[in-house]
């Protein structure tokens, strides 16, 4: 655990308690102020490449300053011991982890934190002598929060041992060791390599002159639900089998290696001379054809749901490491449905991923920078015509690809875990835009940001949402949140209570997309929510659909006896507005109205404008 802090507001590290031991023994290793090495660096390298952060350090805290032996990703050679996130690790048994360094009460008054480069996430695996004595760590730094479950901190740990070994050893091993080392790092179910051994393997294998490769990267989607349904006897022996298959399909072209980067993600690559080119759509026929199929276990048949690609390139269009990144994301884009989900790396669809990877990788810039940018849209009474709330609309132009519509960017924040950041950002930026309308306009309604559940399950959001409003000097009143339905019901009691005490605050909710979820009617009862949206492709063909308009009629009636308004959304035409008038809604909103506008026409379009 971290040692308590000396004074309430600071971020330094207590000595270890055998500092004077740990100081002699790390000045022993004659490592300090040394020349950088190649055996160090690489390893540095492969920590950034496999956990995907843009700083990785090997970190020797001395008596006054961490140094760092080898860093990839930070131009500093060297910090002061008391702004050191490792010196606090050298208290752990094994790691430290701060997701969120800005949320964190011990770094968050960090100097690093709060000024310069801005470090948000850390991770650091202690580095010890033969004795046992901490020396430093082998540390991930990220500028963007973010989780990191079990699986990836086995993973440092075991790449910590390596880093270890290097440390302790003083000198290149021999080959025979390294191939020891790698014998030791496969998975005893596959017979795979393990994460940062695959990588090492491969380069071991390649024949001299050999540039191009097969590679074949398969996830066992329902790997989970399999061993909790039958055991973890059943998991092995389908993944044991698949692993055969997969490494039999690409063998034609010679012998391959099998890595596993993580549970059940497996990737095989086989290094193949100029002639011997197939394409990549041709190399994914042949292993849908070795992949498919049901597997038998030794005490029942199972179906395994897979997700494949397949790649056939040279390393001089993609690295192999960027070639399994690759395949990896597009995994991501490709998986999660029933069955066989297959996809080759095509030159189209390499560009495709590719700008997607381009906008995940940007996303994190573009919220540090401000680089999107709110819209908003007014909605009004469907009866006075007055103006009675804005809707935030998310904008992002991107500088090479142009406007991202803005589901994408929630699909965008989702791929690169920023989703919690990117609703944060709009709920912050929103409400220093109702304190400033506020302070101008008394009577400014609400402005209107939407949600999703994930966001609502985050733990403390509630507390932080109440600090941002104490924040501005806005009421809670000033702030109207729009849950889409569709996102509420995998943890629904969860959201409920978070969302009963948010309203509590005094923060309405509306639920967005109303109609288009599969349990609205029989969970819409316990929803802390005064406000229904009714779904545009109602609202689209209420006037010459009678079904449409009498589905928005019965949506409308139950809300009314329930005491919740409605507002149709996406109303363009005139003859829509009176339909739904006649039919009591109570509130429109769409570009019949108003097109979304930019914040500096919001006044006037306040002050001037009345409808009907």
């Amino acid at each position: 655990m971290l040692p308590a802090a000396a004074e309430p507001h600071s971020y330094a590290a207590a000595p270890h308690p055998s500092e004077a031991e740990r100081l002699a023994a790390l000045v022993a290793t004659g490592l300090l102020d040394s020349p950088p090495s190649q055996r160090f660096d690489r390893l540095t390298a492969l920590a950034a490449d496999v956990f995907n952060v843009p700083t990785a350090l090997i970190s020797l805290v001395d008596a006054n300053r961490q140094w760092f032996l080898s860093r990839c990703g930070l131009d500093a050679e060297e910090t002061p011991r008391d702004q050191a996130f490792c010196a606090h690790a050298l208290h752990e048994d094994e790691i430290l982890v701060v997701e969120d360094a800005c949320e964190h009460p011990v770094f968050r008054l960090n100097p690093l934190v709060q000024g310069e480069p801005g470090i948000r996430f850390y991770a650091g695996a202690v580095l010890r002598d033969a004795r046992g004595l901490p020396l430093g760590t082998l540390c991930l730094i990220d500028l963007e929060a973010r989780p990191f479950d079990v699986a990836q901190r086995r993973r440092l740990l075991a790449l910590a041992e390596v880093v270890r070994d290097e440390l302790l050893r003083g000198q290149d091993a021999p080959s025979s060791r390294v191939e020891t080392e790698l014998e030791r790092s496969r998975d005893p179910i596959t017979s795979a390599f393990w994460g940062p051994a695959f990588f090492e393997a491969i380069n071991r294998a390649r024949p001299r002159d050999y540039d191009r490769y097969a590679l074949a990267y398969l996830r066992i989607d329902n790997l989970d639900l399999l061993n909790e349904s039958f055991g973890r006897m059943v998991g092995d022996e389908m993944l044991r089998s698949l692993s055969i298959r997969l490494q039999s399909c690409l063998r034609a072209g010679g012998e391959p290696v099998l890595g596993r980067l993580d549970g059940s993600n497996l990737v095989a690559l086989v290094w193949r001379g100029m002639a011997a080119v197939e394409t990549a759509d041709e190399l994914l026929g042949r292993m849908k054809q070795c992949l498919g199929g049901p597997v038998q276990t030794t005490t029942l048949t199972v179906e395994p749901q897979l997700t494949l690609v397949a790649a056939e390139d040279s390393i001089n269009v993609e690295t192999v490491r960027d070639a399994v990144r690759l395949a990896q994301f597009t995994a991501d884009r490709a998986g999660g449905q029933p069955g066989f989900n297959a996809q080759a790396v095509t030159p189209g669809a390499r560009a495709a991923v590719r700008t997607r990877f381009e906008l995940v990788r940007d996303l994190g810039s573009a919220l540090a920078d401000d680089a999107l940018h709110l819209m908003f849209q007014p909605k009004i009474d469907n009866f006075t015509g007055q103006i009675v709330g804005y809707e935030c609309l998310l904008r992002w132009d991107h500088p090479n690809f142009g406007f991202i519509p803005p589901p994408e960017i929630i699909s965008i924040a989702q791929e690169a875990n920023q989703l919690y950041a990117l609703e944060r950002w709009v709920i912050r930026t929103a409400l220093t835009q109702a304190q400033q309308w506020r302070s101008a306009l008394a009577d400014f309604p609400p402005i209107l940001v939407n949600l999703t559940g994930s966001t609502l399950l985050m733990p403390g959001f509630a507390d932080w949402l109440l600090e941002e409003h104490a924040r501005r000097n806005v009421a809670p009143e000033c702030l109207d949140i729009e849950v889409v339905e569709s996102s509420m019901f995998e943890e629904f009691e969860q959201i409920v209570a978070t969302m009963t005490r948010i309203r509590g605050l005094g923060i309405s909710f509306s639920l967005d997309d109303f109609g288009t979820g599969f349990s609205s009617l029989a969970y819409l009862r316990r929803l802390p929510v005064s406000t229904l949206k009714i779904d545009k492709a109602f609202v689209d063909d209420v006037v010459q659909d009678q079904r449409a308009a009498a589905l928005c009629a019965g949506i409308i009636g139950m809300a009314r006896d329930l005491g919740i308004q409605t507002v149709a959304e996406g109303v363009e035409t005139e003859l829509q507005r009176l339909v739904l008038k006649a039919l009591r809604c109570d509130q429109i909103q769409g570009y019949l109205i108003s097109p979304p506008v930019a914040a500096a026409a919001v006044p006037d379009l306040q002050t001037g404008m009345t409808w009907g």
